[in-house]
């Protein structure tokens, strides 16, 4: 099937030095990173109980279901900014 357990990911980093003086050195980074997820891949067989523990009810298996707690499909976007300055 299209659209199901399919999976994307997509990234950069870049880091920039700048030296102003001898002594001064200023660092600095950005990462982006992109993922959308179709479905999940979990699959638990019948007769088999998946996540059996507080504080999630038991989900008993079958055949061709998701037995994943997790909202499906998904998406996700991580932007980190750093600087760092050093002498």
């Amino acid at each position: 099937m299209r659209g199901v357990n399919d999976d994307e990911v997509g990234g950069a980093r870049v880091e920039l030095r700048y030296k102003p003086f001898e002594d001064l050195t200023i660092d600095a980074n950005f990462t982006s990173q992109a993922e959308t997820s179709g479905g999940s891949s979990r699959w638990t067989p019948p007769g088999v109980a998946a996540f059996a523990g507080d504080p999630i009810k038991p989900i008993n298996g079958c055949d061709l279901c998701n037995t994943d707690v997790t909202r499906s499909p998904w998406s996700d976007n991580l932007q980190v900014f750093g600087v760092h300055c050093g002498l």
